[in-house]
């Protein structure tokens, strides 16, 4: 009797983390969509080799799935207009000033140079 409650417990706890998780990612979604904002890349995390997120130091993340060739890095410059999900990138060149290295969207699940490459969209 004892396991079985343990297990009840447990599932309730990974299905809450679950819809906790997907409430995050909506909530930063809708912030990312409505700020206009210049930010700069501060951490990156590895979500098991399925994901890259990258933290701004604005609060806000950007996710990128499925991706080994991400160019964003740590250090990078994002700006980004209100009421748009698109964002230009920006890196340090050897002089130490940023120039810009390309436009992305949210909305895409794999980065933009993953996508242009065509390996997703045969």
């Amino acid at each position: 009797m004892f396991g079985k409650i343990i297990v009840v417990i447990l599932a309730f706890a990974f299905v809450a983390y679950i819809f906790w998780i997907g409430y995050a990612s909506d909530k930063n979604r809708n912030k990312f969509y409505q700020q206009g904002f210049s930010s700069i890349v501060v951490n990156k995390e590895d979500w098991q080799g399925r994901a890259n997120e990258y933290i701004l130091d604005n609060g806000l993340s950007i996710t990128i799935y499925y991706s080994a060739d991400s160019t964003l890095k740590v250090g990078d410059s994002i700006q980004k207009e209100a009421n748009s999900y698109e964002y230009n990138a920006y890196g340090k060149d050897s002089k130490g000033n940023y120039q810009l290295y390309g436009s992305f969207s949210i909305n895409r699940l794999i980065s933009d140079s993953t996508y242009k490459k065509g390996i997703f969209n045969k």
